[in-house]
């Protein structure tokens, strides 16, 4: 795990950073600094209305090039890149078993059962510039908002 000064998301300062596995093997969020990086936290590997959330990442990832896209997902490696492969996708899919990146992004679970899920837009230098999160999976990933975040960086 990679030591953090900011261990929440906060718009217009320096997004919360970690170290995980992913289906491209180890990554560190700072690594993707000097580009636009798009995360999304689904709630399970397995959230049938995040695995829609997927597709529209991927459709955008297809469209926006220069900008490295994160799939975070609370389940396995193994889970990870099962998923990246079953979608094809061309961004790393990052398996956070222990919640570590949830919890620095504020993604906790309420009741201790129903998982927040989230999307954080961050630009080249590292500074959150759009951050969602929400216990309805259908509106912590909202495609146009992403697009239009995008647009203005």
């Amino acid at each position: 795990m990679t030591a953090s000064i900011n261990h929440s998301a906060a718009i217009n300062q320096i997004a919360p950073t970690f170290e995980l596995d992913s289906s491209a093997g180890r990554i560190r969020l700072e690594q993707y600094r000097g580009r636009n990086t798009v995360v999304y936290f689904m709630r399970e590997f397995n959230c049938m209305m995040c695995l829609g959330h997927v597709r529209e990442m991927k459709r955008l990832s297809s469209s926006n090039p220069a900008t490295q896209f994160l799939l975070v997902g609370g389940g396995s490696a193994a889970q990870a890149r099962q998923l990246a492969e079953r979608y094809k996708l061309d961004f790393p899919v990052v398996a956070d078993p222990e919640r570590i990146a949830y919890a620095r992004y504020d993604l906790g679970k309420a009741l201790g059962t129903m998982q927040r899920s989230g999307t954080a837009v961050i630009d080249a230098k590292g500074v959150l510039r759009l951050f969602l999160g929400s216990f309805n999976p259908m509106t912590s990933f909202l495609e146009r908002e992403v697009s239009k975040t995008l647009a203005a960086l």
